[in-house]
């Protein structure tokens, strides 16, 4: 899946840039009195706090360098040939320049939890780096919905896609980007690799999720004997394991 090309058309934007301690927030002009990004702007360091509390993170290490947010107006999307319709849209997503994000047809305090899961890429790539998509996306979904639907809801929806979607020797095809994003959109392949997380912190502990994250990469080709390595089991009987576990 290829990124839209964010950092093709920012120069085209004047930008009202709004700096905090540990943040800065560069606002399209037209959205500059928007109050509900002010209220985003504001809450910004109590998101960041609530990733660092699940995923036991040091914030202080984290803020070394500030972290940038670019909130663009729906112009955007018409530059990225993206077709919003006429229902709420929301979009975004991590690249070096930090995150950006745009919301149409809606307010933007009704997409805090898909800014918040962009947060949550920006901390997890500050503290371990980029895992492969599996647990890279895994790692957002799980401390999105741990926050904003709680645990019980969660491990219900991990239970039930787990059950319906994995079917034998899955887990090792997943593994690899490729197959993952060639599935997303049809699968709900997010959510499963938030089961593969949240089964991973249950059982082998938070520390165990970020040595494994830590000695990986995005494009890691050998992620699958990495995990392997790392849990003392083969991916098969991993993902045996975690059906056992949501059962």
């Amino acid at each position: 899946m290829t990124p839209p090309d964010y950092d093709k058309y920012r120069a085209q934007f004047a930008w009202h840039v709004v700096e905090t301690e540990h943040c800065v927030f560069h606002v399209d002009a037209s959205l500059a009195e928007d109050v509900d990004i002010a209220e985003i702007i504001n809450d910004a360091p109590a998101r960041h706090a609530k990733i660092a509390a699940l995923l036991k993170f040091d914030l202080n290490g984290i803020y070394g360098e500030k972290i940038h947010y670019w909130f663009f107006s729906r112009k955007i999307l018409s530059l990225l040939g993206i077709d919003p319709g006429k229902k709420p849209f929301s979009t975004g997503q991590l690249t070096n320049a930090g995150i950006d994000y745009v919301v149409a047809n809606d307010r933007w305090n009704n997409h805090v939890q898909h800014v918040f899961h962009e947060e949550v890429h920006q901390l997890v790539m500050r503290e371990t780096g980029e895992a492969p998509a599996l647990l890279n996306e895994g790692i957002a979904v799980y401390v999105e919905s741990m926050v904003f639907h709680g645990k019980d809801e969660f491990r219900h929806l991990c239970a039930k896609t787990w059950k319906k979607h994995m079917k034998k020797d899955r887990l090792s095809q997943l593994i690899a980007n490729e197959f993952f994003w060639s599935k997303y959109g049809k699968w709900p392949v997010y959510t499963l690799g938030a089961a593969v997380v949240h089964y991973l912190i249950e059982t082998h502990g938070i520390d165990t999720l970020k040595d494994v994250c830590k000695a990986t990469d995005y494009d890691d080709t050998q992620f699958c004997r990495l995990m392997e390595a790392k849990l003392g089991t083969t991916v098969d009987d991993l993902q045996r394991k975690i059906t056992g576990f949501y059962r």
